[in-house]
């Protein structure tokens, strides 16, 4: 069973105190990516799956290599 594993975390860029975590965890019987943004004392859950998860690793390369991020 996954507990709440952490798979990276992220410090932004405009101040050290705010974060992004990826945390792999399971929802409803699915194993799921929980991004989990903290901004000093508000937090903010996306909670997305695999096939999901596919997509937006597509769109971060794509933006990442400077080509177009569309939405298809």
């Amino acid at each position: 069973m996954i507990e709440n594993r952490l798979i990276d975390q992220i410090c932004c860029l405009d101040q050290n105190v705010d974060t992004l975590e990826l945390i792999e965890s399971i929802c409803f019987n699915t194993v799921v990516l929980d991004l989990r943004a903290v901004n000093d004392s508000c937090v903010t859950h996306v909670i997305i799956n695999q096939k999901m998860a596919q997509k937006l690793s597509e769109s971060l390369r794509k933006w990442a290599e400077g080509g177009s991020n569309e939405n298809s």
